[in-house]
């Protein structure tokens, strides 16, 4: 078991509305509540990085309905992170890293709150936050500086995500399939030094 490289400082939840609904039959009371999340996860050069959730159920059929609006600062320890992930180690990785946490963290205040409800703790389905759940950001006008200062990106690897991005944007070239910031390009990273 390895101690996470991605680390939430702080969780803060400044949206949290939940309304329980009346006159529901049991299979509606225990059913799972369907859940629409959106998440967006930014990094910064020199700062904490930041990761923002939203969990909504509006669906009335159910025993609970609900807002809830969570973010987090976390930080990331690099060589570490390098270490575990070795070639995989991308903003891609961590922001699944960061966002899986925050929703867990999510999940466990909707079931406190809700545990003081008619119905009893919400049914909240375990979910795992996958990349295509989640939109990634840079700090503005930095992201080349936050691929390297951060992820380890080397000039040839920025330079080719850089090239397929390009091309993603001109509607005359091909869409390139790899690299990209979800899938950038893998080089042989640095790594810690072993202890003799």
């Amino acid at each position: 078991m390895k101690e996470s490289p991605v680390k939430l400082e702080r969780s803060e939840f400044p949206i949290i509305v939940v309304r329980a609904q009346p006159h529901r039959d049991k299979e509606a009371l225990e059913a799972p509540l369907p859940l629409s999340v959106e998440c967006i996860v930014t990094f910064f050069a020199k700062h904490d990085h930041f990761a923002l959730l939203q969990l909504k159920q509006s669906d009335e059929s159910y025993a609970y309905t609900f807002e809830l609006t969570a973010f987090a600062t976390f930080t990331i320890d690099k060589v570490a992170a390098a270490d575990i992930f070795g070639a995989d180690y991308n903003p891609a990785k961590v922001a699944e890293m960061a966002a899986q946490t925050l929703f867990i963290s999510a999940k466990e205040v909707l079931q406190s709150v809700t545990s003081r409800c008619p119905h009893g703790p919400a049914n909240v389905p375990a979910m795992l936050m996958e990349i295509a759940d989640i939109n990634i950001d840079f700090e503005q006008g930095k992201r080349d500086q936050v691929l390297k200062a951060v992820f380890m990106f080397n000039d040839e690897q920025l330079a080719q995500l850089n090239a397929a991005l390009d091309k993603r944007r001109n509607p005359l070239l091909p869409k390139a399939e790899e690299p990209s910031i979800k899938n950038p390009p893998k080089a042989k990273r640095p790594t810690r030094s072993k202890a003799k």
